[in-house]
């Protein structure tokens, strides 16, 4: 069973992504920041990250930095950790713009989408053609 994390800080679409997705073939893990979905992809070497933008940075005091989306982090310490070189990364979050959309296909992601523009079996199709290396 092919092995995805969720990295999600918001617990309904969370479940609601993971419902979908392990209707399938697909195993999700979730993360709820930036901490433990570093922690996650160490440790679990997941095929795929599906990764909101606007995350906070760990738990309990953290917060967001709505200056600064804490997912583009994630993304570049993904392609600059030499166990995450197959690892391919799908953007899915809110901020529906071309300066994010270019910052994250630059730093490696296969794909950017807009939630609030997707409806959740979509999200399967997607995932289904990126990991087919459709």
């Amino acid at each position: 069973m092919t092995l995805i994390l969720l990295i999600e800080d918001e617990p309904l679409i969370a479940e609601l992504y993971r419902a979908v997705l392990t209707e399938g073939k697909y195993e999700v893990i979730t993360a709820f920041n930036k901490r433990s979905a570093v922690e996650l992809i160490e440790r679990l070497k997941p095929r795929l990250v599906l990764l909101d933008l606007m995350i906070p940075i760990g738990s309990g005091e953290d917060f967001i930095e709505y200056d600064h989306p804490v997912g583009f982090d994630v993304l570049e310490w993904i392609r600059h950790h030499p166990g995450c070189k197959e690892t391919k990364v799908i953007v899915i979050t809110n901020l529906d713009s071309d300066d994010n959309k270019r910052m994250a296909e630059s730093l490696g992601a296969v794909l950017y989408l807009v939630k609030a523009g997707m409806e959740p079996h979509e999200l399967v199709r997607h995932v289904d053609s990126v990991l087919s290396g459709g």
